[in-house]
């Protein structure tokens, strides 16, 4: 498993690309919206970079470092 860091950096990553920010996009909707978090993507949405620290508290929950 990935480190809490590691996996920031290859979600930022994902940045650089129309089709990286896609896969963020897919992403937060399977770990944060999916499992039922109370979360709203608003009028206009999240930016992908706003969306990557929700996935990241989602795969890496506060108890695990």
């Amino acid at each position: 498993m990935k480190a809490k860091l590691e996996r920031e950096a290859e979600l930022r990553t994902l940045l650089q690309t129309p089709q990286g920010m896609e896969s963020i996009i897919q992403l937060y909707r399977v770990k944060v919206t999916a499992v039922g978090r109370a979360v709203t993507l608003g009028r206009i949405g999240l930016l992908a970079c706003q969306m990557i620290p929700r996935i990241l508290d989602a795969e890496f929950p506060a108890g695990i470092p």
